[in-house]
């Protein structure tokens, strides 16, 4: 069961333990993940992959549709991450990030800087959280346990459409040849984040990701 959920007006910024993970949803079908975290200068900021090429930290606005959850590591262990989340928004250009569907061959080194095998490798919004957690040491899912779902690579399918509308055929092409790779939802990554008891199996995780989700379809007005 996922922890406390925050949203406004209920809750309130200040209350954010350094780093804070975030959700919400776009439609019925799609959620979008980032993170809430309080940078070097004591400022709270957004921090998410907003779209292909385009990573976006700015600061909160005042008012969102995005529900937050605490993430439950100590205080020591919270300040290190916020600092690296804040060199991350720092070691990387807005335009540095493609959007791409697998987590293979792309990573953060120690400086938060972007690693990846080929330059069309790429992220989504929640697995752009996903291993900047990872990278940290933080590893949410036990991969070897997922498994392909149909609805996922329809959802593949459907969202290389959009991006191939800002994007070169290099890219595209490129993305589609990894269509069928495992995908990580944002409900999924999210509340996974959360959890103390990690790293998730396939079904741990489904069954979390659809309590949040469910969540944010019926008690989000």
């Amino acid at each position: 069961m996922i922890q406390k959920l925050k949203y406004l007006p209920k809750d309130k910024y200040d209350d954010i333990n350094f780093v804070a993970v975030a959700i919400k949803k776009y439609n019925k079908n799609q959620n979008h993940a980032a993170f809430m975290f309080k940078d070097r200068t004591k400022e709270f900021k957004l921090f998410h992959l907003e779209e292909n090429k385009k990573l976006t930290c700015e600061d909160i606005p005042l008012e969102h549709n995005f529900v937050w959850l605490d993430m439950p590591l100590n205080k020591a262990n919270l300040i290190f991450l916020s600092q690296y989340i804040d060199s991350v928004s720092k070691n990387n250009q807005e335009d540095s990030i493609y959007y791409g569907i697998s987590i293979q061959g792309i990573d953060f080194d120690t400086n938060g800087k972007l690693l990846k095998d080929n330059e069309f490798d790429g992220l989504t919004c929640a697995t752009f959280i996903l291993k900047v957690l990872e990278s940290r040491g933080y590893n949410i899912f036990k991969y070897e346990t997922w498994k392909p779902r149909y609805s996922d690579i329809a959802w593949q399918n459907l969202i290389l459409k959009w991006v191939a509308l800002g994007a070169s055929k290099l890219q595209v092409n490129y993305q589609n040849k990894l269509i069928g790779s495992n995908r990580y939802r944002p409900e999924e990554v999210v509340s996974g984040a959360s959890c103390k008891e990690i790293p998730l199996s396939f079904k741990e995780a489904i069954s979390l990701g659809k309590e949040l989700d469910e969540f944010l379809l019926h008690k989000i007005k």
